[in-house]
């Protein structure tokens, strides 16, 4: 009796494999897929997807990720069925559809089946009309066919829609710095900063999969949080634009809140004016009813 016991005690902690988690095994194959090494990321990926433990969103975008990765590897043939895997999935999140079929017609192309390359990149296009990547490789694919007139025309519409983001990119431009910013936290976000678990030998507070790196891709943790509230089309930026909004009804002041964002022009923190008329117009209820009051 004794002696099967040890044998299952040996099988369970030497033979036996051991289940890492999902979503950890998910966020290691992106930042190894990000590091350009796909051959990890692929067992990564594999393993995150046999684990069953990952939703339905987190599972379409594992076979989008590891489909980049074979893609990566020169298999196209297994990349086009992972995209697809994806694209059957109607978790996928709708922003990653044009992406999804535009790597499929890379895919596609390097197996010299251009009709349907030619399908993917219209299909992706089709979905958003403003991604300047489907109408570079559609363009190329073209002249490689000798249809130079709609060639050009796919160039001239990536590099229209190149400019409007860079246009927009430019916009943005104070938000990025290429040194060290100041960024003004509340005591709440700075508590739980402190209570954060620290990582012996990672100097960072939010640390990443790789051994003493920061976290570099926020969206695998971002996709499930969205899965657990049960909100699909909450981007992390809408978050900024949520503080904002709270600080003006507030009551804090256009300026205020531009520093509080890091907006260096006014015209930026604008676009939250309208919402500062709700504060203000009830100072004015509150003013005109002491004065009514006062009167008799």
């Amino acid at each position: 009796m004794v002696r099967a016991l040890f044998s299952l005690l040996v099988f369970l902690l030497v033979i036996a494999p051991v289940r890492a988690d999902g979503a950890a095994d998910a966020d290691a194959g992106s930042a190894r897929l990000e590091a350009n090494d796909p051959q990890t990321a692929i067992q990564l990926f594999t393993r995150a997807i046999q684990s069953k433990q990952l939703s339905q969103e987190s599972l379409a975008l594992t076979y989008h990720k590891r489909g980049m990765a074979f893609y990566k590897q020169g298999e196209a043939g297994r990349a086009i069925l992972d995209y697809t895997i994806a694209l059957w999935h109607e978790d996928l999140p709708k922003e990653f559809r044009p992406r999804t079929l535009n790597n499929r017609g890379l895919a596609f192309e390097a197996l010299n089946h251009h009709e349907t390359a030619l399908r993917d990149y219209g299909l992706s296009i089709r979905l958003n009309p403003n991604y300047a990547e489907p109408y570079a490789n559609r363009g190329n694919l073209r002249r490689k066919s000798n249809l130079n007139a709609e060639a050009l025309l796919d160039y001239d519409m990536a590099l229209r829609n190149l400019s409007e983001r860079q246009a927009k990119l430019s916009s943005l431009q104070e938000n990025l710095t290429t040194g060290k910013k100041i960024v003004h936290l509340g005591t709440p976000a700075v508590e739980y900063l402190q209570d954060a678990k620290r990582i012996d030998g990672n100097p960072w507070v939010i640390t990443g999969t790789l051994l003493g790196k920061p976290l570099s891709d926020l969206q695998p943790f971002w996709q499930r949080v969205r899965a657990r509230v049960g909100v699909k089309d909450v981007r992390i930026h809408d978050l900024r634009h949520t503080f904002a909004s709270t600080a003006v009804t507030s009551g804090h002041g256009l300026p205020m809140i531009g520093k509080l964002l890091g907006h260096t022009q006014v015209q930026t923190t604008a676009r939250y004016a309208h919402l500062a008329a709700d504060p203000v117009r009830n100072a004015a209820d509150s003013v005109a009813t002491s004065l009514r009051t006062a009167l008799g």
